[in-house]
């Protein structure tokens, strides 16, 4: 099961909000990712941890990733089927 709930966001005035991701994996909670806005200028991030190190990508190339993959991302299977088709060059 996955959730999507807004937090707030580390601020010394407590004021902010950023989006994180968490899901149940074997009765534990983990967060997956979280969406924050930069305190300089409030540009959206996607942060996550890979071996204990932060990694954070702009959310405009996560966003443009999500939206060009239903049209570019397929199965083994699938690719046969549209070369088999002659859908693919």
């Amino acid at each position: 099961m996955y959730w999507v709930n807004p937090r707030k966001a580390p601020h010394p005035d407590g004021g902010g909000l950023s989006l994180e991701v968490s899901a149940d994996i074997d009765g534990v909670l983990w967060e997956l990712f979280a969406v924050v806005a930069d305190e300089d200028d409030d540009t959206l991030w996607v942060e996550f941890y890979v071996q204990d190190h932060l990694v954070r990508l702009p959310y405009a190339v996560v966003k443009n990733a999500i939206n060009v993959a239903p049209s570019r991302v397929f199965s083994g299977s699938e690719f046969q089927r549209m070369k088999a088709r002659g859908e693919l060059e």
